[in-house]
């Protein structure tokens, strides 16, 4: 089963959530991995990055439903393409993120009547401008979500027989589990 799920997580990063990530930083659909790995992306909590910066940009990719359906991704998978695909669209909106929050403290730290900057607020709204286009990414990436989640249970529903008239135990099919010697059936999990 965990290989199903697997296979379906997998699957899932390349054909939903890697496209949708490409799409809210603009790139083109084919871009190939080694190019997103040439960008030198950041990770998550990267200790060059300022300790208020990390967390104000963990704040901001958690609230949105793309991170978070990558981070669920993250715990079916184990294959090296899916590890590269969850470490390039982690990289893209952390960069993201940090920006925003670097640029929104600069703009608060100048923005008031005795200095200007109209460097800082150009950056500001680029930062802005380009966070927002993760926000447009949320219903994409609920919806698609919905659907994985939707077919893991339906793989999940279809590896059990039905309860057998009389009574007793709903039995999983499964070729990885060890038979119950007694029915020929193997137990559930």
């Amino acid at each position: 089963m965990r290989q199903i799920y697997a296979y379906f997580a997998t699957e899932w990063l390349e054909k939903h959530l890697l496209p949708l990530a490409l799409q809210a930083v603009g790139l083109p659909a084919e871009t190939d991995l080694g190019q997103l790995e040439a960008l030198a992306l950041p990770c998550v909590n990267d200790e060059e990055i300022p300790f208020y910066a990390n967390a104000e940009a963990g704040t901001l990719c958690t609230q949105r439903p793309l991170f978070c359906a990558v981070m669920l991704a993250e715990s079916f998978v184990h294959h090296e393409q899916a590890w590269r695909i969850i470490r390039a669209i982690y990289g893209l909106m952390w960069r993201d993120g940090v920006e925003y929050a670097l640029a929104r403290d600069l703009d608060m730290a100048l923005n008031n009547e005795w200095f200007s900057d109209g460097e800082a607020a150009r950056r500001m709204d680029r930062a802005e401008q380009a966070w927002e286009r993760w926000q447009q990414t949320d219903a994409a990436a609920l919806a698609s979500q919905q659907d994985f989640l939707t077919d893991c249970v339906d793989q999940r529903l279809a590896a059990f027989e039905p309860l057998q008239p009389g009574g007793g135990e709903q039995v999983q099919r499964s070729a990885d589990s060890p038979s119950d010697s007694a029915s020929g059936h193997q137990p559930s999990t």
